[in-house]
């Protein structure tokens, strides 16, 4: 333990000698942005970089400078390559592995972004209209009461010391519904009991209409007032069968230069069971790759377009005007924000699925396989360690 700390010692101060990096971001690369990075300064952490703050906290740190490039190689004057922001995805690891000896990049074992995707189901709630008055009763009950209702009322008319058809519908009838629906008229009413031989049949029927009343009334508070969830899909395989639309915006780097951490995945699944054609998981990976497509923008802006009606901007260079149900195929993180930015802008029911997918992506560090190796990994572990790299993120 002596020996480690006084190598760290000697060497923590790299004199300014330049790392280059493949900075993303709005930040300067002079460090002159680590200010936002504090919790002081910028309380919510407002228009911040992990992977920026990292490399400016450690640049302090080290006393180094951050050189931003592109290319990787070594120099009298550079003593590493920092790369972020780049999946573990197959061609990656290839090209890892003809680095593998000495000067080229290696995993560090912090840090690691793993994000697993989740998907969600955006459709239009119930619309309210005249027939939502009949929704509290099923069709056969509302039979039933109409003929209850007839019955009834002939029932009246035969117990009338004169029986007429004409009486029946036009007296018997009327009072008998205006009684169902809780519709006082004195002069039906009079009509209906004047000479009626049997006026418990009266009074039954009042107490039928208050019952039936109540639970009526009761029934159609609760459905127009309850928030009614359509019905779904909520499984990858129920979505490819129901032909439903599948969008992601999940990616990585800045417009223009875009990864999709989506469709490298799938692309990395299908080569794996290339010879499993009959495969149903396989067939289920082929259909989501043919149909998925791939959205650009923020979520909130994406969220903001389709409650407007809006099209939306599709990779590489088309728009399209989405579906009223879709859904949304995202990581973890992206998928949140986009379900918060629909509750805000739109009035659509987001309805987010349980069911854990196959799609994984995962978003090391790289840093060269030398001293400063040793350097780098040592200081971004105490920073994840502290807790400070999760609040970055």
């Amino acid at each position: 333990m002596d020996i480690k700390r006084q190598w760290f010692l000697a060497n923590k101060d790299l004199s300014r000698n330049s790392i280059n990096t493949n900075f993303g971001g709005n930040m300067n690369v002079d460090g002159k942005d680590l200010g936002l990075c504090s919790l002081r300064n910028n309380p919510k952490f407002a228009n911040t970089n992990a992977d920026n703050c990292v490399e400016m906290q450690l640049s302090e740190t080290y006393n180094y400078t951050v050189k931003q490039t592109a290319q990787f190689g070594l120099s009298r004057k550079t003593y590493g390559h920092i790369l972020s922001g780049i999946p573990s995805v197959s061609e990656v690891n290839k090209l890892l592995l003809t680095f593998s000896g000495t000067g080229g990049p290696v995993w560090i074992i912090h840090g690691v972004k793993i994000e697993p995707y989740h998907f969600a189901i955006i459709t239009d709630p119930y619309v309210m209209n005249l027939s939502t008055i009949f929704m509290p009763f099923d069709g056969i009950t509302w039979i039933l009461l109409g003929t209850i209702l007839t019955l009834f009322s002939i029932l009246l008319g035969v117990s009338h010391t004169k029986f007429e058809l004409t009486r029946v519908l036009k007296v018997h009838l009327f009072w008998a519904s205006s009684a169902f629906l809780e519709q006082s008229n004195p002069k039906p009413f009079q009509q209906t009991a004047r000479q009626n031989r049997m006026p418990v049949l009266i009074l039954l029927w009042l107490i039928l209409s208050f019952f039936c009343g109540v639970f009526y009334k009761g029934s159609l508070y609760s459905f127009v007032t309850a928030r009614q969830s359509p019905t779904v899909p909520l499984s990858l395989e129920k979505i490819v069968k129901e032909d439903l639309a599948i969008m992601m915006s999940t990616t990585i780097g800045h417009y223009p230069e875009l990864i999709c951490p989506l469709g490298i995945i799938l692309q990395d699944l299908l080569s794996s069971h290339v010879d499993s054609s009959s495969d149903s998981f396989s067939l289920l990976l082929t259909k989501i790759f043919s149909k998925t497509e791939w959205l650009i923008g923020d979520e909130s802006e994406l969220a903001k377009n389709i409650s407007l009606g809006r099209n939306v901007q599709v990779h590489p260079n088309s728009t399209l005007r989405l579906p009223p149900t879709f859904v949304m195929l995202n990581g973890a993180t992206d998928l949140t924000s986009f379900i918060q930015s629909m509750k805000y802008f739109s009035k659509s029911l987001v309805i987010k699925s349980q069911e854990e997918t196959p799609f994984v992506f995962r978003v090391p560090w790289l840093v060269t396989r030398n001293f400063f190796y040793d350097l780098f990994s040592h200081g971004l572990g105490a920073l994840v360690e502290s807790g400070v790299y999760q609040r970055w993120r």
